[in-house]
């Protein structure tokens, strides 16, 4: 029969009260994950340079990344309060690149909400107010 408050459990083991020790947190109970890990002799962590210069190249070739640039440009440029040159507008449908052209329409809207400060309190009516709308006229049924 244990005694109130004693630390060990009726089988002799360590019961949950007690905290481990340095030297079982020390040994690795899941063996199959590393301790240190250390990349293998011969496999790069990157990969080979042959694939980072052709992702360089993708990237380059981009056709929206000038676009991508202006903009960034235009952000910077409204932020520390200078006059915002215009951007050329790639045409829609450019094929090539690492996907920038999914970007340019979220990049030119953001430019333009930061350009134009009412946008903001618009779009907070507008997430607001057309729910509520949809709801006043669904609620109010054939009266």
């Amino acid at each position: 029969m244990p005694v109130l408050g004693s630390t060990k459990a009726p089988e002799g083991r360590a019961s949950p009260e007690r905290r481990a020790t340095w030297v079982e947190l020390e040994t690795n109970t899941m063996a199959y994950h590393r301790r240190y890990r250390r990349p293998a002799p011969g496999h790069p962590a990157m990969g080979d340079l042959a694939s980072t210069i052709g992702t360089a190249i993708d990237v380059a070739s981009d056709p929206y990344l000038s676009e991508v640039f202006c903009r960034i440009g235009q952000l910077k440029a409204i932020d520390h309060g200078e006059a915002v040159a215009s951007c050329a507008n790639t045409p829609p449908g450019a094929v090539g690149g690492i996907g920038l052209r999914n970007t340019i329409p979220a990049l030119r809207g953001y430019v333009y909400a930061q350009q134009n400060k009412w946008v903001y309190p618009v779009a907070v009516a507008a997430i607001i107010g057309v729910p509520m709308w949809i709801g006043y006229v669904l609620g109010r049924g054939n009266r």
